[in-house]
């Protein structure tokens, strides 16, 4: 179970690093990202780049998890540091699910659960002039 948290932990940042790479949400992807993982240099991101990209953040991201939670530095994980891990996890669910409330209370209008266009095109307009 703590391995599946510490999987789904590490997949959730390297999908938002990921979709972070393209700015502003548009099909051009960060000159950096580009530089380092577009292996035939046709500008854009294929398969086999992507899974490359992929693989390097969740082996950055489990490295670093191993370095935070690893407290007595033997290399591998001890049922109180799966225990810290499981709690940063809970509480990081916790947190998201707060904020996902929050916005459905702001934006959800016609309180059904769900945002409908008018809704989400409310959103996002009040996201563009933060």
């Amino acid at each position: 179970m703590i391995m599946n948290l510490i999987r789904l932990f590490t997949l959730t940042a390297a999908f938002a690093l990921t979709t972070h790479a393209w700015a502003g949400g548009s099909k051009k992807c960060d000159p950096e990202i580009l530089k380092k993982y577009d292996t035939n240099g046709d500008g854009n991101l294929g398969k086999s780049e992507k899974v490359a990209m992929k693989k390097d953040i969740e082996a950055s991201h489990a490295a670093k998890d191993l370095e935070k939670y690893d407290l007595n530095k033997d290399g591998k994980l001890d049922d109180a540091e799966k225990a810290a891990i499981q709690k940063d996890v809970e509480a990081h669910k916790a947190e998201a699910k707060a904020k996902r409330e929050k916005m459905m209370k702001k934006y959800d209008v016609n309180h059904d659960g769900k945002l409908d266009d008018a809704e989400k095109a409310a959103m996002k307009e009040n996201a563009k002039k933060k």
